[in-house]
């Protein structure tokens, strides 16, 4: 269950750190195949994960520790949290899902039948986890209107960003409550706003593209520029992201200095920051603006006969961009051993079953992708959790890749 988004932010923190993301991981997983089913455990995301860390680290004592069996492997049994803390972020993922749903039939103008039936799959779940948020004495109002007032915000020339930061604060203040760490609510409130954005201007980067070719409202598209075939993104827009970012992160930065923590600082405090940074830094690599290849009637043709993609063509690949590289020469050599390691791997004929990935190791087994515990590299060092690879990445069994990171042929 480890998407891209996991991947990403889990780059900013240690292998020890890891441990302590996956149980929350785990806690949302199994808190939302006990409340809504099985199916619901796909929506885990990074966003409730975080929110259920950061309820439990406003624990003055720990929250206990529950061994479940693990959906994906059967087999093992993997360390969770099963709380409050968990409920309440698996209860706002399933209406953070509903939104979405509803904001996607919205910009397909009802058009779009497999969001249809995500709305009719997921109705009744949305109305179990309102039940389980009246429980907590938490509005979730908020959430329920968040599409429409998105919508509204956007059409009539209001701060478009205002829906997503009234819910998010709201949110990030109900954990300090959750918690009984009422002196933290207010400097909450002020982090869920600001993530809040954070969050939806994250959106509007990696959807610009896809929202000009689609007519759709973004706030980058004043900063457009069209030409015959391309349109571009200014360093006017970028330069305006930048500082939107910045300023998000500087009061973030702030409002955790006002929040005691008893448990997990360090890692709420790069997960919430460390993301923010790595954009505001690609930016400002971005001098010359990015820009995409105009869709033309063809394309469109093509596509609905599944001979090609209709994603736009850019300039700067938005994936590269959002792949936080870096020029350092450490990465670099680091990138080349691992790569080596790989082919002396297989050279000496490893099926790849044996062993899971430790940093810098090699030999993933598709099994070892979902225990990431009680398992050694082929070097005997203990793995740290995560560093298996990710099917979800192209890689075929054994190809030694690690969250952080991956490096696949």
């Amino acid at each position: 269950m480890l998407t891209n988004q996991h991947q990403k932010v889990t780059r900013c923190i240690t292998g020890s750190e890891r441990h302590v993301y996956k149980r929350y991981m785990c806690g949302v997983c199994h808190a939302l195949g006990d409340d809504y089913g099985m199916a619901s455990r796909l929506f885990t995301n990074h966003e409730t994960i975080l929110l259920n860390m950061l309820t439990d680290a406003q624990l003055e004592n720990p929250s206990e520790t529950v061994m479940r069996r693990c959906p994906l492997r059967p087999t093992h049994q993997v360390t969770t949290n099963q709380n409050t803390s968990s409920r309440f972020a698996a209860a706002i993922t399933v209406l953070l899902v509903n939104s979405g749903v509803v904001d996607d039939i919205q910009d397909g103008k009802g058009l779009n039948l497999p969001t249809r039936l995500l709305e009719k799959a997921i109705s009744g779940m949305s109305q179990s986890a309102r039940a389980v948020l009246d429980t907590l004495s938490f509005d979730g109002q908020h959430l329920d209107t968040l599409a429409i007032h998105q919508l509204q915000a956007e059409s009539n020339g209001n701060n478009p960003l205002l829906p997503s930061m009234q819910s998010s604060s709201a949110i990030f203040a109900m954990t300090a409550e959750l918690a009984g760490s009422p002196h933290n609510q207010t400097a909450l409130a002020g982090i869920g706003a600001n993530y809040g954005a954070y969050v939806y201007l994250y959106d509007a980067l990696k959807d610009w593209g896809a929202d000009y070719q689609n007519g759709a409202f973004n706030p980058l598209t004043p900063y457009l520029k069209e030409q015959s075939d391309r349109v571009t993104l200014t360093t006017d827009g970028i330069d305006w992201l930048a500082d939107q970012l910045t300023d998000i992160l500087n009061n973030i930065q702030q409002g955790l200095k006002q929040v005691t923590f008893y448990q997990h600082t360090d890692v709420i405090h790069k997960l919430l920051t460390d993301p923010i940074e790595r954009i505001i830094h690609n930016l400002a690599q971005a001098s010359n603006g990015m820009s995409i290849h105009k869709v033309k009637r063809i394309d469109i043709l093509k596509t609905a006969f599944m001979l090609t993609s209709n994603e736009p063509d850019n300039q700067q690949s938005m994936d590269d961009f959002f792949k936080d590289e870096n020029n350092n020469p450490a990465d670099k050599k680091q990138k080349k051993n691992k790569k080596q390691k790989k082919r002396n791997k297989r050279n000496n004929g490893s099926d790849g079953f044996d062993f899971c990935c430790d940093v810098g190791d090699t030999g993933c087994g598709i099994w070892d992708v979902f225990s990431f515990i009680n398992c050694v590299s082929s070097s005997g060092n203990s793995c740290d959790v995560g560093d298996g690879c990710d099917i979800g990445d192209g890689c075929s069994v054994g190809d030694g890749c690690d969250i952080g990171g991956v490096d696949c042929n």
